[in-house]
């Protein structure tokens, strides 16, 4: 995941790259797969597949509502 964050975020603009963390497994699995747990490896052909050279904007897309509804749901947890 780290080498994928670099290539993805860093100066060698390799858009292609799927950071595959427990978030965006749980996101994919959810929106792909009706849930079932799924390896990485497939997680990552899936992409591969699908979003081609546009991955890293994909897996952007997947998991921007999610870390906002993540922080949301904490906010109003510890709110007194």
């Amino acid at each position: 995941k780290v080498a994928d964050c670099i290539l993805l975020f860093s100066s060698l603009k390799r858009w292609e790259a799927f950071p595959v963390d427990v978030w965006i497994k749980r996101i994919m699995e959810r929106v792909y797969y009706e849930g079932n747990d799924i390896k990485k490896e497939v997680i990552l052909e899936f992409a591969k597949e699908h979003f081609g050279e546009y991955g890293g904007y994909a897996q952007q897309y997947l998991a921007t509502p999610e870390i906002f509804l993540c922080l949301a749901l904490h906010a109003t947890a510890h709110k007194k």
